[in-house]
C-alpha cells in the first residue's frame, strides 16, 4: 500500500513537471513572437537555413577601436557619435581595445557575448548573433562579423536570409541627433544597449578619450551594404524577400482606388515594409506592382536607390544603372530567382517554381496588380499580359542585379 501511494505521488509529480515544462516552452514561443513584433522584425522562420551572402565587411585597422570608428562613420555617423558608440563597446567588452571574444560566462551558453554583450534572443535566437555568424560561415568572435551584425540590427547593413533587419534602428536614429561623444554614449546606451548596470560614467569617459585620440584623424571610408555579395547570392536574397512579402497563392480583390485599398488583403509584413519607405500612402499603394518591387529591393538591402514607384521611372533606371544587366528572355531557362521582369505598365519578380499550400497550385513568380491584387502568387509570362499571348510584340525586360 505504501509503495502504491508513493508511486501515485511520483506519477502525479512527473505529470505536473511535464505540464509545467510544456507551458514554459509555449510561453517562450509567445514571448518570442512578442519580441519580434515589438522590435519590428519582419521576417523569421525556425527552419530557415539558406545562405545568401558571405561576410560583407572586411575592415582593418591598427586596433578594434579604429575598426569601429571606420565602420560607423562610413555608415553615416559623425566621429563624435561613433566615439560615443565605441565608448559603450569598451565598457561592454571590458577591454580598452574592444574585445569581440568577450564572454560574461566563458564557455557557457548564457550571459553576454561579444562587443555588445548580446544576450537572450539577440545572442542565441534565430535572428541573433550566433545564427547570423553561422549563416555567414564565420566565428561569432570575428570583429567584422559583429560590426556587420550591429549594422544589420540598426537597418544599415545587408539583409540575410530574406531579413532586412532594423529592429534596433531607433537607437541608431536617436544617436544621430547627438553632437557630443558624451551625449551619443548615453543615447546609445539607453536606446540600443539597454544594460542592466549602466556605468554611464565609464561609457562617457571612454567615449571622450576615444574622441580626443581620433577626433581629427582621417579614418577613410569602407563599403557598407551588400555590394560585395556575388550575383547569385544577391538574387537568392531578392527572391527570399519577395516571397516573404507576398502571399504564396494568387489573391484577387474587388477593384478599388482608395489610398489604402488592398491593405487588409496584403500580408502584414508587406504593409509594414511599405510604410517604412513611404511617408504618404495613396492611390491603392498596397496593390501597386512597382511599389512591391521597389519595397523588395529596398527592404532586402540590395538596392536602397531603387525608384519607389512607377514603371515609367523604374524601367529607364534599370536600363541605365551599372548595377543591373538587362535583356529580353526567350524562355524561362534564361531566368534566375530574383530577376525583375518589367515593361511600361507592369513589373513583377521571378522566384523560381514553388507550390502554394492554400490552393496547391504551382507558381514561379510573385507580384501585384494595381487596384485588384496585393502581392501574391503571379503567373510567369515573358510578354503580353498573360501566358496565352506569349507571342505579343511587347516583351518584358529582364533586369538582373549584378552589383556595383
Amino acid at each position: 500500500m505504501v509503495g502504491q501511494i508513493l508511486n501515485r505521488k511520483f506519477t502525479k509529480r512527473l505529470f505536473l513537471f511535464a505540464w509545467a515544462a510544456s507551458l514554459l516552452f509555449s510561453q517562450a514561443s509567445v514571448y518570442a513572437s512578442i519580441f519580434y513584433e515589438r522590435n519590428d522584425i519582419l521576417y523569421y522562420h525556425p527552419d530557415a537555413t539558406e545562405s545568401v551572402c558571405n561576410t560583407t565587411l572586411d575592415v582593418t585597422g591598427s586596433n578594434n577601436v579604429e575598426i569601429v570608428l571606420k565602420v560607423l562613420t562610413s555608415a553615416g555617423m559623425s566621429i563624435a557619435q561613433a566615439a560615443g558608440v565605441a565608448g559603450n563597446l569598451v565598457v561592454e567588452s571590458g577591454d580598452q581595445n574592444i574585445n569581440p571574444a568577450a564572454e560574461e560566462f566563458p564557455g557557457e551558453d548564457r550571459g553576454g557575448k561579444g562587443v555588445v554583450q548580446w544576450t537572450a534572443a539577440r545572442w542565441r535566437g534565430q535572428d541573433g548573433l550566433r545564427a547570423f555568424a553561422e549563416h555567414k560561415g564565420t566565428p561569432w568572435q570575428d570583429m567584422n562579423t559583429q560590426m556587420e551584425f550591429i549594422l544589420w540590427e540598426v537597418g544599415k547593413g545587408a539583409a540575410w536570409d530574406g531579413k532586412p533587419g532594423g529592429a534596433e534602428r531607433r537607437g541608431w536614429e536617436a544617436t544621430l541627433n547627438e553632437t557630443t561623444p558624451a551625449a551619443a554614449a548615453e543615447t546609445w546606451m539607453l536606446r540600443y544597449e539597454r544594460p542592466g548596470v549602466p556605468h554611464l560614467d565609464r561609457r562617457i569617459s571612454a567615449a571622450e578619450r576615444i574622441f580626443s585620440e581620433y577626433g581629427s584623424a582621417d579614418l577613410g571610408n569602407v563599403t557598407i551594404g551588400s555590394a560585395n555579395c556575388g550575383a547569385g547570392a544577391v538574387n537568392g536574397d531578392i527572391a527570399a524577400t519577395a516571397k516573404n512579402l507576398a502571399w504564396p497563392h494568387r489573391v484577387s480583390i474587388e477593384r478599388g482606388e482608395g489610398a489604402r485599398h488592398g491593405e487588409s488583403a496584403a500580408k502584414p509584413e508587406y504593409v509594414k515594409a511599405v510604410e517604412q519607405f513611404h511617408t504618404a500612402i495613396n492611390q491603392a499603394m498596397f496593390t501597386d506592382c512597382g511599389v512591391f518591387v521597389s519595397t523588395v529591393m529596398r527592404s532586402s538591402g540590395v538596392d536602397p536607390d531603387y525608384p519607389l514607384r512607377g514603371t515609367s521611372v523604374q524601367l529607364p533606371y534599370l536600363r541605365n544603372s551599372p548595377k543591373y544587366k538587362t535583356f529580353v528572355a526567350a524562355s524561362e531557362s534564361e531566368l534566375l530567382p530574383g530577376d525583375i521582369l518589367i515593361r511600361d505598365g507592369h513589373t513583377y519578380i521571378y522566384v523560381g517554381p514553388y507550390t502554394a499550400p492554400k490552393d496547391n497550385q504551382q507558381y514561379k513568380a510573385v507580384g501585384a496588380s494595381w487596384f485588384t491584387r496585393p502581392p501574391s502568387g503571379h503567373t510567369l509570362y515573358l510578354s503580353g499580359s498573360n501566358s496565352s499571348d506569349i507571342s505579343s510584340s511587347d516583351p518584358f525586360t529582364i533586369a538582373r542585379y549584378i552589383g556595383e
